[in-house]
């Protein structure tokens, strides 16, 4: 239509959709979250492009279910940061040990990810889970913008963003 940008935005509330999962995690340096704790985080997202020949910006269905499959490899897992310069981090034959703040865990090596990341706040995870969607859906790229929020509660998130041509 004559006068209407031609960019639109899409938009997925995880909230509503469903979109979450559930991990354990804990902070360096930090009076509270330096202990173990979790949340269930909550994917939201939010595309900016043009209309393809199918005038849509994207296909919800397949963005949804590419989702869907990179959260739930972090679901009921404890997340840890494997650049961390400051929490040690040790591999097991079946076990991970991680010293944190003068704290000892040792946890089964199948219920721990071990994250590309310096820290695994909500910041860190929503840039490590938009650039893992931008790899398994490439369509992404020839986006304007591509916004990925994580909301680790009601009322608290964080938002990374990839704009085109960057």
């Amino acid at each position: 239509m004559e006068g209407i940008d031609p960019v639109r935005t899409v938009e997925i509330d995880g909230w509503k959709l469903g979109i979450r999962f559930s991990s354990s995690h804990l902070l360096a340096h930090h009076n509270k979250c330096s202990r173990l704790h979790g949340h269930t985080y909550v994917v939201k997202l939010k595309v900016k492009g043009g209309l393809n020949d199918q005038w849509m910006v994207v296909d919800f269905g397949e963005l949804k279910e590419t989702l869907r499959e990179i959260i739930s490899e972090m679901d009921h897992r404890l997340l840890l940061p494997g650049k961390s310069t400051t929490m040690k981090i040790e591999l097991g034959v079946d076990y991970v040990e991680v010293e944190n703040e003068g704290r000892f865990y040792r946890i089964p090596k199948e219920d721990v990810l071990i994250l590309p990341v310096e820290a695994t706040t909500a910041e860190s995870l929503s840039a490590y889970i938009l650039k893992r969607l931008l790899q398994r859906y490439p369509a992404l790229m020839d986006m304007v913008e591509v916004a990925l929020g994580l909301d680790e509660g009601w009322g608290q998130g964080a938002w990374s963003v990839w704009r085109g041509g960057q």
